[in-house]
């Protein structure tokens, strides 16, 4: 359901939690801002829209009113400035995922950046097992030999003439790197996974109907 709401709307639900108490309560509906104007926001609800309806049931002041499409004129979208404006809501969805992977992981200097060092060490890695295979098991791998001596012996020279300088992965250690790089590709798809991907089966399953 697309709406359009007032700050008065109630868009979250559940019990309030004593100091020191925890809160297992998992809510029906979520509400996603999509774009704003001087007077409203506009919004996507996603899960039980009964229960949103009904806690925006019988208040004396404006709470929302369910629209067809967002305005196509004078409204600003919660992403980027830098990305495109958006064509539709699906694609407003997904630059607001977009928007909040660069604003809590890193933009996309940042994501190649952590994509060059994750290729540089399985690189290492690859070359550094075939170094092996190639020095201890000659008579298996007659063609890995013939093809690929050269370039691993060219690597594993260059390596040695340039130490710990070879790459920005060379400037941090390898345990500690690889459980960042790793951390911070898990966040990401954490986002994609709720922020995008399950809205976007929710919008599919809500036009099967």
């Amino acid at each position: 359901m697309l709406i359009k709401y007032s700050e008065d709307l109630e868009y979250e639900e559940g019990p309030d939690v004593l100091e020191g108490g925890t809160n297992d309560f998992v809510p029906t509906f979520e509400v996603v801002s999509l774009a704003y104007d001087e007077e409203f926001v506009y919004g996507k609800v996603f899960g039980n829209i009964d229960n949103f309806m009904a806690l925006n049931t019988n208040v004396s002041t404006f709470q929302y009113e369910t629209i067809d499409n967002l305005p196509s004129n004078n409204i600003s979208y919660y992403t980027n400035k830098k990305f495109k404006t958006p064509g539709s809501v699906r694609e407003a969805i997904k630059l607001k995922t977009r928007s909040r992977i660069e604003d809590e992981i890193g933009d996309n200097e940042d994501l190649i950046s952590d994509l060059s060092k994750r290729v540089t060490m399985l690189e290492r890695l690859l070359i550094r097992m075939t170094d092996e295979l190639i020095k201890n098991i000659p008579e298996h791998v007659p063609n890995i030999i013939t093809a690929y001596k050269p370039l691993v012996d060219g690597y594993l020279y260059l390596l040695s003439v340039y130490g710990d300088e070879a790459t920005t992965a060379d400037l941090e250690d390898p345990n500690e790197l690889f459980i960042k790089l790793f951390d911070r590709n898990v966040d990401a798809t954490k986002i994609v996974k709720f922020d995008y991907k399950a809205k976007m089966d929710a919008m599919d399953a809500e036009e099967a109907l």
